[in-house]
């Protein structure tokens, strides 16, 4: 279950990072925040893996920690990133949640209305 949330949280953090790479350590790092997260009432009743409830904040907390290890192994290669790494976890939160907002959305498709009546020229 780690494995299936990792592979959709863990892309955020080299892309906001402009890491090039995705090192183990930075694979430790996404895999490491994971675990936090799961809520004390979850453990209690046995449930040890997180829900997709709160999938946006799982992929701020992966991609933190990942930004986090790149930056300490040199894989970071944004000047904007690394500002915002270098000022706190308070300032990095809010820089990760504005580039998550930001981010591009593929264009939907275009939907023709079907239900149009067309005459044909005489």
């Amino acid at each position: 279950m780690y494995l299936r949330m990792l592979d959709k949280c863990l892309p955020m953090g080299p892309h906001l990072g402009h890491t090039g790479v995705v090192s183990d350590r930075m694979l430790v790092a996404a895999a490491e925040a994971l675990p936090p997260l799961v809520q004390r009432e979850d453990l209690q009743r046995g449930t040890v893996y997180l829900t997709l409830d709160n999938i946006r904040g799982v992929s701020k907390a992966v991609a933190k920690a990942v930004m986090l290890c790149a930056k300490q192994d040199g894989h970071m290669h944004n000047d904007s990133t690394q500002k915002a790494v270098s000022k706190g976890d308070a300032m990095l939160d809010a820089w990760v949640d504005v580039q998550m907002t930001n981010l591009v959305t593929p264009p939907q498709p275009m939907h023709r209305n079907l239900n149009t009546t067309r005459t044909m020229p005489a």
